[in-house]
Parts: structure tokens; sequence; C-alpha cells
């Protein structure tokens, strides 16, 4: 990200760990979650596939505490209650993230 604006620089502030660490991994471009679900929640039309599962959160602390845990493999047979986004349109999301550091 170029732009010079005060979003953009606490955007880069507050990322840099984020992307210093993808990159030692090498991983190209960069992910994160929350934008993404701000994205999707301001402009649902960049979901391209989703997925629905079911899925708890565990509170009891037998598997874990506090964590949500999905039955990707359909064990337990109940019905989807969630639905995980699984692509988005990348071009779409970057134009929304640009549009939100220039302003």
């Amino acid at each position: 990200m170029n732009a010079d604006t005060e979003k953009a620089r606490f955007l880069r502030d507050i990322t840099r760990a984020t992307l210093t660490t993808q990159r030692a991994r090498q991983e190209t471009g960069y992910r994160s979650c929350d934008a993404q679900a701000m994205a999707i929640a301001l402009e649902p039309s960049i979901t391209l596939e989703t997925l629905s599962i079911h899925a708890s959160v565990e509170l009891k602390g037998d598997l874990t505490r506090g964590m949500l845990v999905s039955d990707w493999r359909k064990k337990l047979n109940k019905s989807p209650n969630v639905t995980f986004v699984t692509k988005i349109d990348t071009e779409k999301s970057l134009t929304i993230w640009m549009n939100m550091v220039h302003v």
C-alpha cells in the first residue's frame, strides 16, 4: 500500500508484525481475516464461494475453551448452522481496502 494518508500510515503500523511473519514464511500477499470479514459485511457481492457446516463454541473445556469447533467431516450428523466464506473476489476486496485508506 503506497498511499500516504493518515489512515494508510495507521494500517501500515498495525499490520507490520503480521506482514513480517507472512514474509518470513514466504507467503504471498496479505491475509487479514478481520479485513475480509469487514469487506464482506460492507459488500456481500465479493463472496464467490461458501461452505455451510455445523459448528459450536466449546464452553465445557473438554476439547478446548472458547474455541469454535467445526464438524468438517460431518461426524455429528447435525444441520449446518455456520457458513464460512471460502473464496472472495480479491480485486473487489482490494478496491474496498484502497478506498478505505484514501479517504
